[in-house]
């Protein structure tokens, strides 16, 4: 039921920022460079979303990195 998404992500492989663009069932995942702290950012838009299981599912895709 998701329509649209577009977000910044950070990948735990990478340490680069990757620009993340969804419509209907196409995605791109686009590297980008950035300067910024890492930070994940998404929007998403649809109907009917289940926002709290998707916000769980997200977050189960989250790795805390510890700081040196």
């Amino acid at each position: 039921n998701v329509f649209r998404g577009k977000g910044l992500l950070w990948l735990d492989e990478s340490d680069k920022r990757f620009v993340f663009h969804l419509v209907g069932q196409r995605f791109t995942l686009d590297e980008s460079s950035s300067f910024a702290p890492p930070q994940n950012k998404l929007v998403l838009i649809g109907r009917n979303l289940e926002r709290e299981r998707l916000k769980q599912q997200l977050e189960a895709c989250v790795v805390v990195l510890e700081r040196r």
